[in-house]
């Protein structure tokens, strides 16, 4: 299957989770807005992030979100102020948030965009990926039943008619074992000669 372009393309959506997993590395790159209305936040966090260097924009960004990656973010800048690096932090992570306010809306465009080229297969394309679920869902049934007979083979007190069969069996056994005691205490004569 080829990838579409959705999923190659940047995501505007993206899980707080794997976003602080991705932005582990590095707190000096904002993460991409939840929600379209959040653009004019990160636009305005960016502003005062680089006006003011010292966190200021990323905290309140990330209380006014709820985002603790913003807010764990401005607090770093501001602890790094103290050592007087947080100032150049500070004023990256600023611009940092505008680029990700700005590439929100072409993700979300190439994610639409993907979106809407997935519905228009052709329908040869359909049939085939039509037929090979069907192929697919015949190998998994084979597979079952393969899997189901030998299950019964291994454990005949599942079957009913298997535990006929077994019972047949076993009686068959005791006779073969009944003779051959027999033949033990009571030799035949043509063994005896």
């Amino acid at each position: 299957m080829e990838p579409s372009r959705s999923q190659s393309a940047c995501s505007v959506h993206t899980p707080e989770t794997t976003q602080e997993a991705a932005a582990a590395s590095s707190y000096f790159w904002a993460p991409p807005p939840l929600k379209s209305s959040d653009f004019y936040f990160y636009i305005g966090g960016g502003i005062v992030n680089v006006l003011l260097p010292c966190g200021l924009g990323a905290i309140g960004l990330g209380l006014l979100l709820q985002r603790k990656l913003l807010l764990y973010a401005g607090l770093l800048q501001l602890l790094l102020t103290f050592v007087c690096v947080g100032v150049i932090c500070s004023i990256v992570y600023g611009v940092s948030l505008i680029l990700a306010a700005a590439a929100a809306p072409a993700a979300a465009a190439a994610a639409a965009d993907g979106a809407a080229e997935e519905p228009q297969q052709d329908p040869e394309a359909q049939q085939q990926q039509d037929e090979l679920q069907q192929q697919q869902q015949q190998q998994m049934e084979q597979v079952q039943q393969q899997q189901t007979h030998e299950s019964l083979q291994r454990n005949p007190s599942e079957d009913p008619n298997h535990f006929i069969e077994f019972e047949a069996q076993q009686q068959q056994q005791q006779q073969q074992q009944q003779q051959r005691a027999d033949l033990c205490i009571h030799p035949s004569q043509d063994f005896i000669q």
